[in-house]
């Protein structure tokens, strides 16, 4: 046997820090396009996208109109947990890196030094609690589910029903808690958190899964929500040059793999992972994750895989390479 026993090694290294030095360059020009705004609006418009598209204070705004008759009759739906979500913003930096670590071909997150974190059916389930069993979510565009929901709510044909409209007809329903506010709530939830629409508006795509509610107790959105982050991904840059997903997911999944000091409510006080994460909290694990150079990541992961991953820009790498 020939050759060098170091060398495949000395290989390895070299790419694990070449791979290191690319991710530092792509978060710093995220944080440079951030901070001058006119260079981000012409290129990626997507400061945007994760401000608007992707921030839970739409949901936030949805479940502030509820009373007590209605929450009860989303609970019974099992989807309680979209009630419980704490947070009502969603930090911009965090969000960018977070995105930076995902790698869709093998859907986990991949931290620099820390192991990788999976981004999976069963992580959406523990950070929503939406059940992770049932069909495949049809979210197509078809003409009988579009004319019902347009006869149901008074829509005008070939327009899509502005968001805070939407609200306000929720809000004028007073205290129902029937089949057809529970229709109106999965139309508002899916269009503004499940999968974000390009606009502030509700998409006519969620017609079909909920046109016949009794097939709809039996999807499975939590897969659903995970196979929109994946594909979401892959096409920036190709198709597109904005992310339309479930982007609180990432960031409430990260966060809750870490290893920290502040007082979060362990999974038995707290099933619903998004319940455990306000605010302010964290602003307070942010700040202690920085490294301070645009960087976070350093914090220890408590739940990583056992062997280390190199960083697959699934996100920064389709943008600007």
């Amino acid at each position: 046997m020939t050759g060098d026993p170091d060398c495949g090694y000395h290989k390895l290294l070299e790419k694990q820090v070449t791979q290191q030095l690319l991710h530092q360059i792509i978060v710093k020009l995220g944080r440079l396009l951030l901070s001058h705004p006119q260079i981000w609006h012409q290129s990626l418009h997507l400061h945007d996208a994760l401000r608007n598209r992707a921030s839970p204070a739409r949901l936030f705004k949805l479940n502030k109109i509820l009373v007590k008759a209605q929450k009860d009759l989303i609970e019974e739906w099992d989807w309680g947990g979209m009630l419980k979500v704490e947070a009502k913003e969603i930090p911009v930096d965090l969000s960018m890196w977070v995105l930076s670590c995902f790698d869709p071909i093998r859907s986990e997150l991949a931290i620099p030094g820390r192991g990788s974190i999976p981004v999976n059916a069963d992580s959406y389930t523990q950070i929503f609690g939406i059940r992770n069993e049932g069909t495949s979510v049809c979210y197509e565009m078809e003409t009988e589910p579009i004319k019902f929901m347009n006869e149901e709510y008074g829509i005008e044909s070939g327009s899509a029903p502005d968001f805070s409209d939407w609200c306000k007809m929720i809000a004028d329903m007073g205290r129902a808690a029937d089949v057809k506010f529970l229709r109106a709530y999965f139309a508002g939830v899916i269009s503004c958190f499940v999968s974000p629409t390009t606009s502030p508006s509700i998409s006519p795509k969620c017609y079909t899964c909920i046109f016949d509610l009794n097939q709809f107790h039996r999807l499975n959105f939590a897969q659903f929500a995970i196979d929109q982050i994946i594909a979401e991904v892959k096409k920036i840059g190709v198709k597109k040059k904005s992310v339309c997903c479930c982007l609180h997911h990432l960031v409430i999944l990260y966060l809750d793999s870490l290893v920290v000091d502040e007082l979060v409510q362990s999974e038995e006080e707290c099933p619903i992972r998004a319940a455990a994460w306000n605010d302010k909290l964290i602003q307070a694990v942010m700040r202690k994750d920085s490294k301070g150079n645009g960087e976070f990541g350093k914090l220890r992961v408590a739940s990583s895989s056992i062997e280390p991953s190199f960083i697959f820009m699934g996100f920064f790498v389709t943008c600007f390479v």
